[in-house]
Parts: C-alpha cells; structure tokens; sequence
C-alpha cells in the first residue's frame, strides 16, 4: 500500500499552499519527497530497498543514506482514508501522510504526480 499513490502532508486549501508530498514507485524501486504547490516545486528523487515495514533510501544528488520505518493504518482525515505514519522523515518533512484508497489521488495533485513520474522514469530531471 506504501508504494503507486501520492501521499500527501494535507489537502491543499489554495493552488498556492505548499504541501508536502511523497511517491514511492513500485518499479523502478524510486520515489520523490517533494514540497510543491500548483505553481512551485522542490523536489529530490531517491532510490530505495524495502524490507516490511523498513525502507532503506539512498538519495543520488549527494549519495546519503537514510533508512526510516512505516506504519499504515485507515483513518478518516479530510477527504483522505488512508494514515503513513514514518519513524523519522529523511527528508525534513512531516512524519505523518495521507492518502486515498484508490490510486487516483493525482487529482489533489496533477502536476506533482506527473512530475514525479517522469523523474522516475528518467525522462526528465528534477525541477
């Protein structure tokens, strides 16, 4: 459930909120934390080995390494039934994400979820 679905630090009240953001693909084993309004973005590819509950990253930009543990339960938060409670966040960011069930949660965030694929993918490289 951690991996195929934006996760987000709250819903956007505004297009010019700047909300956390995390995407953890399931293949190729990449992610993004990002930080990113309909306007603006700040984000950082990593590279990851999940083992349960465990999630070992790397980040290429400068080769650190974090590892931090998970936890997702249901929750009713906003609009968002889904918890991703982190242990520590490695990216400086909040420790506790929302999502939806369905995967289709790009649509609090199209451009994100879009940006982030194509950075995973390699097709393009991080704004």
């Amino acid at each position: 459930m951690l991996a195929g679905r934006v996760w987000f630090e709250k819903k956007p009240e505004r297009a010019e909120d700047l909300v956390h953001h995390l995407f953890v693909a399931k293949r190729p084993a990449r992610g993004v934390f990002a930080r990113a309004s309909a306007y603006q973005a700040t984000l950082e590819l990593f590279e990851y080995e999940r083992d349960k509950d465990k999630v070992r990253l790397v980040f290429p930009q400068d080769a650190r390494k974090k590892a931090f543990d998970f936890k997702i339960t249901s929750c009713d938060h906003d609009d968002f039934e889904l918890c991703l409670e982190l242990s520590d966040n490695p990216w400086s960011g909040p420790k506790k994400y929302y999502a939806m069930r369905e995967t289709d949660a790009d649509a609090l965030a199209p451009d994100l979820a879009v940006r982030a694929r194509k950075v995973i993918a390699g097709a393009a490289e991080p704004e």
